[in-house]
């Protein structure tokens, strides 16, 4: 009677064992699976002979047969931030969904509904994710050290029609509920330009003197700061034609 408790309790962890395992190889497939999908390789059109008018670029035909709604290209050197940067009609959808719409935890670089997809804007929010390794937006908190943001100035945003330098001259944190940045977005209205700049001066904690006036473009990249609560990065930067 014993003998057999014993072999009928040995079975029972044995399934119990052999559960957890499976469970675990499927969370692990799972991460792995999600974690793959959040890159996104860029298609690249050929170099340009040399003297040519029209460089290389981003092949935007070939990324949105997998990602249509693909408005840009980001690049930030130093970090891992090489991504398409997609729009909605509405700030959810991309939260748990890559690029090419397969569901992931690790979303995608999107911009604000409300922005022009052209950046044509004086001020244009995109969002990501703050993943750890450095993935999509994870790459933001190297900017708050003074040595990472000093040499690392600017940018490369590239458009269908344009390519431009990212000129990074502000590093913020902010809460989420900071009107100023998240929500009066129409977006800093022609007579409140300046002096959303000289918000932007006061609350920053990393500054670069770049020449900022109501005519320029400024585009805000901004994550979650996981240990602060509603706090959000923004690594603010201007636009300027290449």
């Amino acid at each position: 009677m014993k003998n057999t408790l014993r072999r009928a309790l040995r079975d029972i962890m044995t399934a119990v064992l052999l559960s957890g395992l499976l469970f675990g190889a499927a969370g692990l497939w799972n991460e792995m699976r999600q974690y793959g999908a959040a890159d996104c390789e860029m298609p690249a059109l050929p170099a340009a002979p040399e003297g040519s008018p029209a460089p290389g670029g981003v092949d935007f035909a070939g990324l949105r047969r997998d990602a249509p709604e693909a408005a840009a290209w980001l690049t930030v050197p130093g970090t891992r931030i090489d991504y398409p940067v997609v729009q909605w009609t509405d700030n959810q959808y991309f939260l748990g969904r890559t690029a090419r719409h397969e569901p992931s935890r690790y979303g995608a670089i999107f911009m604000d509904y409300r922005s022009n997809r052209d950046f044509s804007d004086f001020y244009t929010v995109v969002y990501g994710h703050n993943m750890r390794g450095g993935k999509m937006f994870g790459g933001l908190r190297e900017f708050r050290v003074a040595e990472f943001f000093e040499r690392t100035p600017y940018g490369l945003l590239r458009t269908p029609d344009k390519t431009y330098r990212l000129h990074f001259f502000a590093f913020v944190l902010a809460d989420s509920s900071t009107g100023a940045y998240f929500n009066d977005l129409a977006f800093v209205a022609p007579n409140k330009k300046e002096a959303f700049i000289e918000r932007v001066r006061g609350d920053a904690g990393r500054w670069r003197d770049v020449p900022l006036g109501p005519e320029d473009r400024i585009v805000a990249l901004s994550t979650c700061l996981a240990s602060a609560g509603d706090s959000r990065i923004l690594l603010l930067g201007k636009l300027v034609e290449q």
